[in-house]
């Protein structure tokens, strides 16, 4: 099976929605999407309205990604309220704590935080996809969020092997092998500060060009 540019990033079309729902809905089944990185996605962009028109599809997003507070463990989903009702029913009673839902509802508001925050990782992303396209051995595939997909094919072919050779470096990358249509040749980088980026470019030198 082949993979499709919604692999690495892209923002699935109201085309594609309409054919996969369709679909869907023949068969009696769901279509989940996770939006859990698409707060990095310059503009308010979300298909959270979709819900409303599609009575077998839900939105799940994490909150905790964009505004880096995993300890907190929150998220929330979207869906028709037919099926909404339907999903009360298997939560437990208190599934988000008081500290948790004060945090996100101050941060939610924070617009100057939001602002910067994609204008950054649209801009770092650009500059760390142009370095990371200038080294040989590696495919830089576009996508539109804060990480990168690439794909091995020099003369190391395996990302478990570039992970253990990156690792003393104080370095880890997400191996995509476990990715349905993909392989071991692929991994995933995160958009991070420019000092870390180009910590990483170097070492991704040092190990295909020592």
């Amino acid at each position: 099976m082949g993979y499709s540019k919604y692999t690495y990033g892209w923002l699935i079309s109201l085309e594609d929605l309409n054919k996969v729902m369709a679909l869907a809905e023949d068969r009696e089944s769901y279509v989940v999407i996770d939006e859990s990185f698409i707060d990095f996605v310059e503009g308010d962009v979300s298909y959270r309205s979709f819900v409303k028109t599609y009575s077998h599809l839900v939105v799940v997003m994490s909150l905790t990604k964009f505004y880096a507070v995993p300890g907190l463990r929150i998220g929330c989903s979207f869906a028709h309220p037919a099926l909404t009702e339907k999903i009360k029913d298997h939560l437990i009673p208190w599934n988000v704590n008081g500290p948790a839902q004060l945090y996100m509802t101050c941060a939610t508001r924070d617009r100057e935080y939001i602002e910067a925050s994609r204008a950054f990782c649209s801009s770092e992303r650009k500059y760390f996809a142009g370095k990371l396209g200038e080294l040989e051995g590696l495919t830089v595939y576009p996508g539109c969020v804060n990480f990168i997909l690439l794909k091995l094919t020099g003369s190391i072919r395996d990302a478990a092997d570039l992970q253990k050779q990156l690792l003393p470096e104080g370095i880890f990358i997400r191996q995509c092998g476990n990715y349905e249509g993909l392989d071991n040749s692929f991994f995933r980088l995160a958009v991070r500060t420019r000092e870390e980026n180009n910590r990483l470019l170097k070492a991704l030198k040092e190990v295909y060009h020592p």
